[in-house]
């Protein structure tokens, strides 16, 4: 009877029904999900006289609810490109960006961590939307700033 039942086990009918219950319940446990992830508690910034301020929760709510789509705009809309280059030395996004058409390239440090080039890409995007005209999308209001104002937007 040993047999009988180790041939049972290894069919690859069972196999099948064991994959497909496991991929039901992932896909069924997933479904009880809620909404997007909420942010983790911040971390804070210590400055150079040692003193660590703490970010306030709800700024930093208002903050990534702006983020989030910037991001999302740069990394799937087809319609533009956002290009990234590596410098060997230190400039400002202002010193770095050019536009062409519907690519901006942007310089940055190289060995600067993720969150500067992101920070770069979005000035990037802010103003290669102000070129081809849909800066409302991003900062309602803003059409018809100019320069350093359009910076500080």
């Amino acid at each position: 009877m040993l047999p009988q039942l180790s041939s049972v086990l290894r069919s690859p009918d069972r196999a099948r029904w064991k994959v497909l219950t496991l991929g039901l319940l992932v896909v069924g446990l997933g479904a009880c999900a809620s909404g997007p992830a909420d942010l983790p508690d911040p971390r804070p910034l210590v400055i150079r006289s040692g003193a660590r301020l703490y970010p306030e929760k709800p700024r930093m709510q208002e903050i990534d609810s702006w983020f989030r789509p910037q991001m999302q705009n740069i990394e799937q809309d087809p319609t533009f490109w956002i290009v990234t280059a590596v410098r060997d030395t230190p400039a400002y996004p202002w010193e770095s960006l050019l536009i062409e058409g519907d690519t901006a390239r942007i310089g940055v440090e190289g060995g600067k961590s993720r969150e500067a080039e992101t920070a770069y890409q979005i000035y990037a995007h802010l103003h290669l939307m102000k070129e081809m005209g849909r800066l409302d999308e991003f900062l309602p209001g803003a059409a018809q700033t100019e320069g350093y104002l359009l910076d500080r937007a």
